[in-house]
């Protein structure tokens, strides 16, 4: 079985409901894991700075990758303009750029892409089922987090137990 991290919003009943769950090959369960170490089976409340932080770590990497393709472009182009190999040696080693390297590099370009534009969706829910309790006073703030774990166990949440969690 493989490993998943989940993604949740706090219904208005208090039952969770699912927003997104991706498996440990992809780069949202990466830049998760890597960012936040949330512990196996628990759910981990993501305040606007966590995701923010997490938007940011794939903006980063994303900006890793577009260096890496351009490196390689620039590569080719000091290869194909070097005057003292053959044009055989030159598309021998352009071809090999253009079989191995370059597909590798847009291929991370477009997972850490794709992360990137789930994390600024994640920020985007999170601002839009954010609101203030009217009936409580004082008026307390609702789904303020997004709530993640990996393969979190969801039965028998008790939200006041992990909204408070400081680990």
């Amino acid at each position: 079985m493989s490993s998943c991290v989940n993604f949740y919003i706090r219904g208005y009943d208090d039952k969770l409901l699912p927003i997104g769950d991706f498996y440990r090959s992809s780069k949202i369960y990466q830049y998760f894991d890597h960012r936040l170490r949330s512990q196996f089976g628990k759910l981990k409340p993501l305040s606007e700075t966590e995701v923010l932080a997490l938007i940011d770590y794939a903006r980063e990497h994303v900006r890793d990758c577009e260096q890496t393709i351009a490196n390689l472009e620039t590569k080719i182009n000091l290869v194909m303009g070097a005057k003292n190999n053959s044009l055989e040696e030159k598309m021998s080693i352009v071809d090999d750029i253009n079989a191995e390297a370059m597909p590798d590099a847009k291929q991370e370009l477009d997972e850490a892409t794709g992360a990137y534009y789930w994390y600024l969706q994640l920020s985007w829910i999170l601002s839009a089922v954010r609101y203030y309790d009217c009936d409580d006073e004082p008026k307390r703030m609702v789904n303020k987090y997004i709530y993640a774990g990996i393969d979190a166990d969801i039965d028998n949440i008790n939200f006041d137990e992990i909204d408070n969690d400081e680990d």
